[in-house]
């Protein structure tokens, strides 16, 4: 490890005695280093100039790898530093649960207990995608179009789809035909719920007209906001822009579809004190919503 730490270092610096300062030896044991890794291999790693060195192209190669490979023992490392920091909470959740709903709740939670630390991140949608241990989670947000009955899983609510926009947007449409001449903001998880919900609404969906395309709810409702068009949402991700007067629900037509919004705590972190603090006030406030 030695050996790797002093090549990696002398090929990150482009020198032998810069690699010496940064790992506090001297650049004759940095030199020593590299010499035992060429001899060992057969091949030169660098070509020794002057005043300066320059990888080969077996260095080049090697770095290459080794420096992944080291970034992810750096990683881990913080990860197991981090694991037994018993004030942190590693939440994964969906980019539009967090964006529409929890980061705009989550003052509520840190006033209640300020000595816990938080760390959100954005992560993969079900619960068989999830690795706890693998992507150190100790709590994860997740959907699913069936009932899921596990350990540590709770259900937080069921999904109900209707179209909103701007209230100017909104004084073109009078009723659900309207909306057939209006651009729909679809999104690329949900590019069936718009012919779904004209087949509710007793119309066939539009089979062509003006439409965007987002790679999420979140960015959809954003460009409703923005009076691009007609997002078709659910509804616990606008009800604050429903209050506020930013969009308006221009046809009373609701879609249920069978996505589900799960919430699942890992089993090894589950008596930790802030990943239950965090549980039981992330289930209050959907009960209170």
């Amino acid at each position: 490890m030695n050996a790797l730490k002093a090549f990696d270092a002398a090929a990150r610096r482009k020198g032998f005695t810069a690699a010496a300062q940064e790992l506090l030896v001297s650049p004759g044991a940095i030199s020593r280093h590299v010499s035992n890794l060429e001899e060992y291999f057969g091949v030169p790693l660098f070509e020794r100039h002057h005043n300066e060195i320059e990888l080969t192209r077996a260095g080049q190669f090697y770095y290459a790898r080794i420096r992944s490979a080291l970034d992810v023992i750096e990683d881990a490392s913080r990860q197991m530093e981090e694991g037994v920091n018993a004030r942190q909470v590693r939440v994964s959740t969906l980019p539009t649960f967090a964006t529409r709903w929890l980061i705009p709740r989550l003052s509520r939670f840190i006033e209640r207990h300020p000595q816990v630390e938080l760390q959100l991140s954005t992560g993969v949608a079900q619960l068989d995608e999830i690795n706890f241990e693998l992507d150190a989670i100790d709590i994860a947000t997740h959907f699913s179009i069936s009932e899921i009955a596990a350990d540590h899983t709770d259900l937080l609510f069921e999904t109900e789809l209707h179209p909103v926009c701007t209230p100017e947007l909104a004084k073109r449409i009078t009723g659900a035909s309207d909306m057939l001449e209006q651009r729909l903001l679809f999104t690329v998880n949900g590019l069936t719920h718009w012919r779904q919900w004209f087949e509710v609404a007793g119309l066939p969906a539009p089979a062509k007209g003006p439409r965007m395309s987002f790679g999420n709810s979140g960015l959809a409702l954003q460009a409703a906001i923005e009076g691009l068009g007609v997002a078709l949402s659910e509804s616990v991700f606008v009800r604050d822009d429903l209050a506020a007067g930013r969009l308006v629900s221009p046809v009373d037509q609701r879609l249920r579809i069978s996505n589900k919004y799960y919430m699942t705590v890992n089993p090894a972190r589950a008596e930790n004190a802030g990943v239950r603090a965090f549980r039981e006030w992330l289930l209050e406030e959907i009960r209170t919503t």
